[in-house]
Parts: structure tokens; C-alpha cells; sequence
């Protein structure tokens, strides 16, 4: 999280970009984010597989977490007034799960097989620095791909964008400038 705050915060866009950082959140914790900070961009890293995505529980055991179905957290993220432009599942396998989010959001974003730490930490921090960059979804999932590689990070090709028909990634700036300029 250290990375991407500080890549963004040398973004060119970076005084109209706004992180909310929810660590181990819990399903209830996501319903509250939703209605509350009503987020443009929606970013789970965490574990899943092609299925659910896996959520804090919220005990203090140490359990292995609660598991959400694709479906499930489709409908929690479409549910509010103001849904995300856009979901990042940052976790193992999601991208084969991304296909129900379109009901909901107009972009998504999963990995295609297991995704190392070190690989999904410079995605992020690349993407959304392009992000507040004022790049276009597509030319932001670009240029991270681009960043993994150039730094010898055999995962590379696993991030996978998504679309609704008629959205347009390359199309889509997420941040504008003051003047409404990317």
C-alpha cells in the first residue's frame, strides 16, 4: 500500500486522487466502504480461485477467512446508488471470474493463474500511478505490464482487462485534471 500511495502521490493528477485503504476487511466492512465512501475504483487483493474471493471473518482466531462467491460480490459492489467504474481483483485465477462483474461495473481487471507478491505489488503500483497519470484504463493495465516485464517479472501477462459491450478501456480515464483534462 506504501508503494502505490507513494507512486501516486508523484502522479500528475495526484490532488484529486483519494486512497481509502481497508486492510482485512470483512463482507460487512465492503457493504460500509460502498455506501460511504462510494469508491470509483474497487481493489481486492487478497486469495480467491475462479469461484469466491476470500474476506477477513473478522474473529480474532485466526481462521482461514470467509469465502464470497464472483456472484455474491458482484451484487454487493452493484447494490449502491453510485457503483465503481471499476474493479481490480488483484488475487490468484480471478480473471476467469470476471465476467459477472460486468452486470455491475463497466470495467474489471483479475489475474489469469497465480500471481507472486512481488508481481501483483508492481502492477498495482505501476497501474494506478498511470492512473492518476491521467492515462486510460487500457494504456494504465499497458504500461504496469510493461513495468513487470522490464523488471524481469515472469507473471507480466497475467493481468486481463474486461469490458461491458459499448465501454471502451481505452477510452476510459478514470482521473482528469482540474480542468477536466487527463
Amino acid at each position: 500500500m506504501r508503494r502505490v500511495k507513494n507512486a501516486v502521490a508523484a502522479a500528475v493528477h495526484r490532488d484529486v486522487v483519494e486512497i481509502e485503504h481497508a486492510p482485512d476487511v470483512t463482507a460487512d466492512d465492503l457493504l460500509n466502504y460502498l455506501t460511504t465512501f462510494q469508491p470509483h475504483v474497487i481493489h481486492f487483493s487478497g486469495h480467491a480461485d475462479e469461484q469466491v474471493l476470500v474476506f477477513d471473518d473478522g474473529s480474532i482466531a485466526g481462521n482461514d477467512g470467509r469465502e464470497i462467491p464472483i456472484e455474491l460480490f458482484m451484487r454487493a459492489v452493484s447494490s449502491p446508488d453510485q457503483r465503481p467504474a471499476l474493479v481490480v481483483l488483484n488475487a490468484c485465477e480471478s480473471a476467469s471470474s470476471l465476467e459477472p462483474l460486468l452486470a455491475g461495473v463497466p470495467i474489471a481487471i483479475g489475474m489469469s493463474a497465480p500471481v507472486g507478491d512481488i508481481d501483483a505489488i508492481t502492477f498495482a503500483t505501476r497501474f494506478y500511478r498511470s492512473i492518476a497519470d491521467g492515462q486510460s484504463v487500457e494504456s494504465a493495465l499497458a504500461v504496469a505490464r510493461v513495468d513487470m516485464e522490464m523488471n524481469g517479472l515472469t507473471d507480466h501477462n497475467l493481468p486481463t482487462l474486461i469490458a461491458a459491450p459499448g465501454i471502451d478501456a481505452g477510452a476510459v480515464r478514470l482521473v482528469l485534471g482540474p480542468e477536466g483534462t487527463s
